[in-house]
């Protein structure tokens, strides 16, 4: 039996020029598969994931970090990189817009997403996958940060060892 590799691609930004792996299309006896064609393939996670399991953060109006929900690893230039969250929340007021972000260290944002978080005091499940490519090789730090994005409730976030606050970056090639 002849191993064989499945890929798949994403159009991540129309502003942005993609360059994909050149790939053998067609494996033949003899056929190499190149260290270039291998260093373009997925590394997978870049580190432990954050996994919290007891958080009670409340009266979430302005913008605040996720108390533990960061995730410092060594970038290398170019290359890809997926992140993803899953986080439950809710709010004392119906309609309250609830902003997640993710940032660098100081903490300018990078990229953000709005939920509505619809009826009061109702837990919601928040899921989100942001992509980014390093612009420079070393220490990279992305952190979690919250805040009303409208409406008069607070917002609270809740973990318990059943309802994880989850946050994981993986690399995903070149």
């Amino acid at each position: 039996m002849i191993p064989y590799l499945e890929f798949w691609t994403q159009d991540f930004s129309v502003s942005r020029k993609e360059t994909q792996m050149a790939i053998n299309t067609t494996f033949t006896s003899g056929a190499i598969l190149t260290a270039a064609q291998m260093n373009a393939l997925p590394f997978g996670a870049v580190s432990t994931g954050v996994n919290i399991t007891s958080l009670s953060q409340t009266g979430i109006t302005t913008i605040v970090d996720i108390t533990g929900a960061s995730i410092t690893f060594t970038a290398v230039s170019g290359r890809r990189y997926k992140a993803s969250f899953s986080i439950s929340a809710s709010a004392d007021a119906a309609n309250t817009g609830c902003n997640i972000s993710i940032t660098d260290s100081t903490p300018t944002t990078q990229q953000q997403s709005v939920f509505n978080l619809a009826v009061s005091g109702e837990q919601n499940c928040l899921t989100g996958v942001f992509y980014f490519t390093a612009a420079s090789s070393g220490s990279l730090t992305r952190k979690l940060r919250v805040q009303r994005q409208y409406g008069t409730g607070n917002i609270t976030l809740t973990a318990l060892s059943t309802l994880a606050l989850q946050f994981q970056i993986e690399d995903i090639g070149n």
